[in-house]
């Protein structure tokens, strides 16, 4: 079932109350999802695991086929989304740049830029981490959360127990 919210955006978004997916369409007919997936398992042997909850991934999917114009409107209304979704302070958001066709900093770049330019970052924290795998590929990173957030020491420190359990070692 589909709920149609009351945004602050120029597109109609509704949110489907049985997932946690948010959807809409441009003035161009091009149709989103933003999917936000529990990912509260990515914390699983770490030594907060069991006192951190509300952990999702980010997926924006562009559902329709075709290159999609440049369209201002589309970051505000994902932008509107990701307020929506941070109005629970307990809500985290793990993000990690797609790495199968090799464009991993375009999308980092994207995403900070729609983070840097939103309205919430002076509430939330984000915390950015690079980490190079044995196969010398460089994954973008990034936890942002709620700075009223009551799982934030905990969730900190198992996302660092996480990420230092993929980095390279370095050799000499």
């Amino acid at each position: 079932m589909n709920e149609e919210l009351e945004l602050p955006c120029r597109y109609k978004v509704y949110k489907n109350t049985e997932s946690f997916i948010y959807s809409f369409r441009t003035d161009n007919n091009i149709e989103y999802d933003i999917i936000f997936y529990d990912a509260i398992d990515y914390y699983v042997d770490t030594s907060g695991y069991e006192n951190i909850s509300n952990v999702y991934s980010l997926l924006i999917d562009k559902k329709t086929d075709g290159v999609a114009p440049y369209d201002i409107e589309t970051r505000n209304t994902i932008d509107a989304v990701l307020n929506h979704f941070f109005e629970n302070t307990s809500n985290s958001l793990i993000y990690e740049c797609d790495t199968s066709d090799e464009k991993e900093h375009l999308r980092y770049r994207k995403f900070n830029g729609w983070y840097s330019q939103g309205n919430k970052s002076e509430e939330l924290i984000k915390i950015d981490r690079p980490i190079k795998d044995n196969y010398n590929t460089i994954h973008y990173t990034t936890l942002i959360y709620h700075k009223e957030n009551p799982f934030a020491d905990d969730l900190y420190e198992s996302h660092n127990e996480v990420l230092n359990s993929y980095e390279k070692p370095e050799t000499t």
